[in-house]
């Protein structure tokens, strides 16, 4: 039973990622190291699922590399972004450690455009509380 429930898992992953990352399944299956079909297969099967544990590893890093992905950006924005420049074929290649990298630049950039945007805000209430003071 317990195999059941952990290759269960597996199909929910794959759906997991075509809905997170929005990427078809011929481009996970060239992120996992297996072809199109075998995903297909793998889907369809459900429970007889029997795989190489290299692929079970690039499942999960690319699982990891999607929850990254969803707390940094909302999904629409990160399946854009993951389509921009050459970060796709970085990831179909498996360099996954590269696009975590990007990730985090990423996340660093928006942490600081925030609190930019809050210091602006800040600026404007004050000068809006001078000006309304008469000072």
């Amino acid at each position: 039973m317990a195999k059941s429930a952990s290759r269960k898992t597996v199909v929910q992953q794959l759906c997991d990622l075509r809905l997170i990352l929005g990427l078809y399944d011929e481009e996970i299956a060239d992120a996992v190291g297996v072809c199109k079909k075998t995903i297909q297969n793998w889907k369809r099967r459900g429970n007889q699922i029997h795989f190489r544990p290299a692929y079970r590893r690039n499942l999960n890093k690319l699982t990891d590399l999607a929850k990254v992905g969803k707390n940094v950006l909302p999904k629409r924005k990160l399946q854009r972004w993951l389509r921009g420049r050459d970060r796709l074929n970085h990831l179909m290649r498996g360099d996954y450690p590269r696009i975590h990298r990007r990730f985090v630049k990423l996340h660093y950039k928006l942490n600081k455009l925030e609190r930019e945007a809050y210091r602006h805000v800040d600026r404007m209430r004050s000068k809006n509380r001078m000006t309304r003071f008469g000072k």
